[in-house]
C-alpha cells in the first residue's frame, strides 16, 4: 500500500508481523489485436430491411392504447 518496502506488500493477521512481501505474478506482455478484437465482439442485424427495429429496441407495435 506505500513505499515502505522495495515490493508490493499486504497486511497479514498476524498480530507479531503487521505486514509482508505479496507474492503478486506479473501480468505476461502480449499486444492486443484491436480489430480481431472488435470483429469477434460485433453484433450483426440479421436484417436488411427496414424492419429491423424489433430487434434493436423490441416491439414498435403500438396498441389502440398507446
Amino acid at each position: 500500500p506505500d513505499s515502505s518496502m522495495d515490493k508490493p506488500w499486504c497486511y497479514t493477521s498476524d498480530p507479531q508481523k503487521e505486514k509482508e512481501l505479496c507474492e503478486i505474478p506479473k501480468c505476461p506482455e502480449r499486444k492486443r489485436n484491436w480489430k480481431k478484437e472488435a470483429k469477434a465482439l460485433a453484433t450483426k442485424i440479421g436484417s436488411t430491411d427496414c424492419q429491423c427495429a424489433d430487434q434493436l429496441y423490441g416491439s414498435t407495435r403500438t396498441t389502440k392504447d398507446t
